[in-house]
């Protein structure tokens, strides 16, 4: 532990590192080139290092107030907790915290305010008796489980000596809530309450050795997702039995939770995190692609998939969020062709099944697509995979993966500050796809990326171009914005002013202006890549922006652009107007890319537009005589 001169002296080298990080930053600015614009200016760094200079120095002033006999990171209480413990108030105290917003800060002054307690663990185990009272209902009795929670965490932390005749009342007391916890029903998130009670009330008064370790890891496996349940594993169970819990884990399908333990209790010689990961997403894999070929409820079809998605989704979480991608295993190349070589097999497989999807449709029943389109996506797909896996044959071993260097002719562009003839170029090109994720490289020869990209947007609404010719036009418009969206660039003050000027005539447009769906798909979508390349999202209404996201839900940029323009706190807005306006597959889409499915279940979400569909179709049964244009359309939306 680092002394209190030791902590001083480390503050006080702040204001030496910052200027070295000057100098640093001032020899990075000269050998940059002139075109290029470093993401970040001086005042940003030196604004922060403040910032956290006045924070630290604010919390070592707060640390010498503290007497001498305290643990330094012990945090003093404030009056009303010590007043509850003086007092042994145990009642007040748990209520106290059930109703306080910052029950966390009250946990972290808790071990301070236990000092002041005549005996805290008897405070504590006579207000916890009321834990499973009869007297609280609903929300009261979860907030009063909630304080009796903190109290316990609490209490574990300090570790304080246990009279003999204390521990046995508090064992008492533990075999009643086990027993309460197995046999009483509930929903998932009581059972889960329930079970950390008693394993803090185990924890706290010493009583693991008092239980069969079996039950007790077992316990874990309930509220293993809680943020409690990591440090509680290490601070209560044996270490002789930690690799027990991994196990029981793992042998649960619970691989990416036994991964955060492996690696916080430092067990990843026995488990190793990325295998565990590839043992699940291969066994995910499998799942699907078996579910693909037998089941043929798609109801069933959907749960299951949707539920190995997730899965999926949390191995990737897993992976960032530990910082295992250098350790994941990257595929080979001969692996990479292996995969396309298989799209052609698998296309054929397909056809097969459409074929027998056909035979069996009703001759009334007419599929919304047919093969010939189906067979020119598989075979646009190859294409364009071969053609950037040959791209990646040529990059020199060292190279970023990543990174896709620009072709000549969208340097020379660049490099001429000729964004019409690079607009010109991106609409006549057959592999657009891929020049966009050339351009974050090609803007680097630009003098001015978003100067050059804002001038060719003056012809967005020419009345030069119609047609085809506009629309081709357009798409290498929206080409161009989202290739700035993604490089994030600094913009200068006033070229921010032009392009909101910009921004709002063509918003002006596209509201008033009448036109066929695919012209105000694309009007929406460059309002949208418009407002997010130059940073005007906040100078629009909120409401306004998402609705534009209505208009181009379904198409292939929309969750991207919706994850990099809208802020956090608004995205759940996006997807409850998806699901209003009785979009409810593209909600769910939303959902599972923006890691909203606790708010926005996909299953539940889909079950509810298929009961509507239901319903809708058995009432144009009974009063409509054109049944096939009537039910057409509803057959169509439960279609997944």
């Amino acid at each position: 532990m680092a002394t209190m001169a030791e902590i001083s002296a480390a503050i006080n080298l702040i204001d030496a590192k910052k200027q070295n990080l000057h100098k640093s930053f001032l020899h990075l600015q000269s050998q940059s080139p002139s075109s290029f614009n470093l993401p970040f200016n001086w005042s940003d760094l030196d604004s922060y290092f403040t910032t956290l200079h006045t924070s630290l120095l604010s919390k070592f002033n707060l640390l010498q107030t503290l007497p001498p006999p305290s643990d330094p990171l012990t945090i003093p209480a404030r009056p009303e907790l010590k007043s509850f413990c003086q007092n042994s108030d145990g009642l007040g105290l748990t209520r106290f915290i059930a109703l306080a917003p910052d029950q966390q800060s009250i946990l972290s002054e808790l071990p301070d305010a236990f000092r002041y307690a005549p005996d805290a663990p008897a405070m504590v185990l006579d207000a916890t008796v009321s834990f499973y009272s009869p007297e609280f209902e609903g929300t009261e009795l979860r907030l009063f489980r909630s304080g009796c929670l903190i109290m316990l965490e609490a209490l574990v932390h300090v570790k304080p000596d246990v009279t003999i005749e204390l521990q046995d009342k508090a064992a008492e007391m533990a075999v009643q809530w086990n027993q309460v916890r197995v046999s009483s029903p509930g929903p998932v998130k009581a059972k889960e309450q329930n079970t950390l009670g008693f394993l803090l009330l185990v924890g706290a008064y010493g009583l693991v050795v008092r239980f069969s370790i079996d039950d007790v890891i077992d316990c874990f496996l309930v509220v293993a997702g809680n943020r409690h349940t990591i440090d509680l594993c290490r601070r209560i169970i044996p270490a002789s039995n930690i690799n027990d819990v991994i196990q029981k884990l793992i042998d649960r399908d619970m691989h990416v939770t036994a991964v955060n333990f492996s690696i916080e209790l430092e067990k990843t010689d026995k488990f190793p995190p990325v295998g565990l990961l590839e043992e699940r997403k291969l066994r995910s894999m499998m799942v699907i692609e078996e579910t693909r070929r037998t089941v043929k409820d798609l109801h069933v079809c959907n749960a299951v998939m949707m539920k190995e998605i997730s899965t999926l989704k949390s191995i990737i979480e897993c992976v960032d969020e530990n910082h295992l991608q250098s350790e994941s295993p990257m595929p080979t190349m001969a692996e990479i062709s292996a995969a396309i070589n298989q799209i052609e097999f698998k296309k054929q497989n397909l056809h097969k099944s459409f074929l027998h999807l056909q035979s069996q449709s009703p001759s009334s029943f007419n599929l919304p697509l047919n093969w010939p389109d189906l067979d020119s996506y598989f075979t646009t797909l190859n294409s364009s995979l071969q053609s950037k896996f040959n791209l990646l044959q040529t990059l020199p071993p060292s190279s970023d993966p990543l990174t896709v260097p620009a072709r000549p002719e969208l340097k020379s562009f660049c490099q001429n500050s000729d964004g019409l003839g690079l607009n010109r170029f991106i609409a006549l090109a057959p592999d657009r796809l891929l020049i966009l994720s050339e351009l974050p490289d090609a803007y680097r020869y630009a003098p001015d990326a978003p100067a050059m990209v804002l001038h060719a947007m003056v012809s967005f609404y020419s009345p030069e171009l119609k047609g085809a010719e506009l629309l081709s036009f357009r798409s290498g418009c929206s080409i161009m914005l989202d290739g700035l969206v993604r490089v994030k660039p600094d913009i200068k003050i006033e070229l921010k002013d032009k392009a909101m000027e910009m921004a709002v005539q063509w918003n002006q447009i596209r509201v008033s202006s009448p036109g066929y769906v695919i012209a105000k798909e694309q009007e929406a979508l460059g309002f949208l890549l418009l407002a997010g390349a130059y940073g005007l999202v906040d100078r629009f209404s909120i409401d306004e922006i998402i609705d534009c996201f209505l208009v181009v839900a379904k198409r292939r940029q929309a969750v991207d652009l919706c994850r990099r323009i809208i802020p956090p706190n608004n995205r759940n807005d996006v997807i409850q107007k998806l699901i209003d306006e009785d979009m409810h597959v593209t909600a769910v889409n939303f959902s599972i890319e923006l890691e909203k499915t606790d708010e926005f279940p996909p299953v539940g979400l889909l079950e509810e537009r298929k009961l509507r569909s239901m319903m809708v179709i058995e009432e144009t049964r009974r009063n409509v005589k054109d049944l096939h244009v009537c039910v057409i359309s509803e057959l169509e939306s439960s279609v997944i």
